[in-house]
């Protein structure tokens, strides 16, 4: 099989691996896509704080494609695969596959783990249905958080972003405006903070209404920061932690057919945000990762998506 690894820090390849092998409660599965997760990945092939990684280290954690050999599960089912490195054939605990409808893309169930990540951020805050809501944050974590607080109901999101490069993104959403970090207003029921940078809670705190909550989703890129408390005590701000790593066996299948069930509803999609690249050219994506300020995603083509007869380069 074929799988990306990073021998080093800033550097990475694509390599011939021993296949794994499952075990009986294992999935193995055939994988067709893996998304990048652009944020934690770019911070670990960097060695930023608090993403240090061991290297040699095989990136990546979300996927699609098809099962091959699972409990309960018939061969060639379509599947979206959480724990998912960026290779050919990954092998995964059954509870970490969940099977994709025909008429859904592999490439929008392939970032279940974003979305589940975002879905858990909007629980928290306890974002309901006609609340407006503002994203801090333009990459694919905020992309994906503003879609789907949008197809649950807010019929005005605000996309707050440090300079317009990613502003592209938000041409296909109509609840969505953009606004520059220093132009925003303290009036957002709302505001979840996807940057994980002092910076972005900041702003967060400062576009949020009095009485308002921030949610700082994902991890912090930074050891130490100030952070304006006082302002957020005055004006009676609660700040909420939501790291997916807390989400609880209870509430995790809750969140997941709801994501689902979006999907095959046909009320969310990424498919206009990634961009799609053969496996084989990953070290590229990661370049343009590192450098390009307007890239929000991509995604690597393994496989034909199943039932599609298209190749990877023909892949839409």
């Amino acid at each position: 099989m074929r799988s990306v690894v990073w021998p080093r820090v800033g550097r990475s390849e694509v390599v011939d691996a021993e296949e794994p092998r499952g075990g009986p409660d294992d999935a193995v599965v055939e994988v067709s896509v893996s998304v990048l997760s652009p944020g934690t990945e770019r911070a670990r092939l960097l060695g930023l704080p608090t993403a240090a990684v061991s290297f040699p280290h095989a990136p990546g954690y979300q996927a699609a494609g098809s099962v091959r050999l699972a409990p309960a599960m018939a061969a060639g089912t379509r599947v979206a695969v959480r724990g998912a490195g960026h290779r050919s054939v990954v092998v995964v605990p059954s509870r970490l596959v969940h099977a994709v409808a025909d008429r859904v893309p592999l490439l929008d169930a392939a970032v279940w783990q974003l979305a589940l990540t975002a879905m858990y951020g909007l629980a928290l805050g306890e974002h309901l249905p006609g609340e407006p809501a503002t994203v801090v944050g333009a990459g694919l974590l905020g992309v994906i958080t503003r879609r789907l607080a949008a197809a649950r109901g807010a019929p005005v999101i605000r996309a707050v972003a440090r300079s317009e490069a990613r502003a592209w993104a938000a041409r296909t959403e109509p609840a969505t405006a953009i606004v520059p970090v220093g132009r925003v207003s303290a009036d957002s029921p709302l505001v979840i903070d996807v940057t994980g940078s002092p910076a972005g809670l900041a702003t967060a705190i400062a576009a949020t209404a009095d009485g308002g909550r921030v949610v700082l989703l994902g991890s912090p890129r930074a050891d130490i920061a100030d952070v304006p408390l006082q302002q957020a005590f005055d004006r009676q701000v609660r700040i909420i932690g939501a790291h997916i790593a807390n989400l609880d066996d209870a509430e995790e299948p809750v969140l997941t057919e709801a994501f689902f069930d979006l999907l095959a509803a046909g009320r969310f999609t990424v498919r206009d945000v990634l961009a799609e690249y053969p496996a084989c050219d990953a070290p590229l994506v990661y370049r343009r990762l590192v450098t390009d300020r307007s890239f929000i995603g991509a995604a690597l083509r393994w496989d034909p998506d199943p039932g599609t007869g298209l190749s990877r380069r023909e892949a839409p």
